[in-house]
């Protein structure tokens, strides 16, 4: 994951619209290109609240609009509802998780989820 080796975390809030604009960009320069029916996927976690609604807005729609699907998870009780449903555009799409170790245990489930289709998914 090259594309975020020289991000550099505030630790005061959370800028989404930053990492969805910074994911643009890896979907546009992947190389070898990909044909346009491969399946683009983003999983998005957060564990604060997002500090710029405005600019998660735009730039997760604008994603969204290329065809990359985006998963959100939140690690309660600090991930806000509208958040994840700003990023992900779906709330069917939307997970939460209490801790990490919850998250760990789901990771199985979600990975088959995104890469099989199955009809449902429960953490």
């Amino acid at each position: 994951m090259t594309a975020v080796d020289n991000v550099d975390p505030e630790y005061q809030n959370t800028q989404a619209g930053l990492a969805f604009k910074a994911a643009q960009g890896v979907f546009s320069g992947a190389v070898p290109q990909r044909s346009p029916d491969t399946r683009k996927v983003i999983l998005y976690l957060v564990d604060g609240t997002v500090t710029n609604k405005t600019e998660l807005t735009i730039e997760a729609q604008t994603i969204r609009r290329r065809g990359v699907e985006v998963f959100a998870v939140g690690f309660a009780p600090a991930a806000l509802e509208i958040d994840l449903l700003l990023a992900s555009g779906n709330p069917q799409n939307i997970f939460r998780v209490n801790s990490d170790l919850e998250l760990e245990s789901g990771v199985g489930n979600l990975t088959d989820f995104l890469c099989q289709s199955p009809v449902s998914l429960t953490f």
